[in-house]
């Protein structure tokens, strides 16, 4: 519930702050009562930062890393802040799986940090499907990890806590039949 709270308000102060408004507390509550459940930000996960491109899902590699069309061009995307076990790993298969239901087939925008690409030549982004962060949903429900990768930290708070969450809560690969998934 804690976490719920924590990533409603700073859905608001993003909604807020993203218009280059200073922020009030008053407006933020504002905010918070006017949101209907189901709008962004409601489901414990926050909606992804304004902006990005949009683009369409093609493939999932993992548990982490999908690959999208833009305007017809191919690119492999690695989503930002969080890390999948592999396919040969404990619960790999499972993450995959987790990351197809979430975005396979969709549409979705993608939303830049400060870096561009990694060192395989792999979009950084923080993913949108439907109003909700992916890369936020993946770590709430326990299929990734949260791991920091500098400069590219936006969310780190925001990601941390779902995956401290997740463990407590003993969500996904967290869960009993895959002790060891992160270890």
């Amino acid at each position: 519930m804690k976490l719920r709270v924590y990533l409603s308000l700073l859905g608001a102060m993003l909604l807020v702050t993203g218009c280059g408004m200073p922020v009030a507390l008053d407006d933020i509550a504002e905010i918070l009562v006017a949101t209907p459940p189901g709008a962004a930000g409601s489901t414990g996960v926050p909606a992804a930062p304004p902006g990005g491109e949009r683009a369409t899902v093609t493939r999932i590699i993992d548990g982490d890393t999908i690959e999208v069309s833009i305007d017809g061009e191919t690119f492999r995307v690695r989503y930002i802040g969080l890390n999948a076990p592999e396919w040969d790993e404990v619960c790999g298969s499972e993450a995959t799986q987790a990351n197809a239901d979430l975005v396979a087939g969709r549409e979705v925008t993608l939303v830049r940090d400060v870096s561009e690409t990694d060192r395989y030549g792999r979009l950084l982004r923080y993913v949108d499907v439907d109003e909700v962060m992916a890369n936020a949903q993946l770590v709430a429900d326990g299929w990734v990890e949260a791991n920091s990768y500098p400069p590219d930290v936006t969310y780190d708070d925001v990601l941390a806590e779902a995956g401290a969450e997740a463990r407590e809560g003993g969500r996904g690969c967290w869960g009993p039949a895959w002790r060891g998934a992160f270890d």
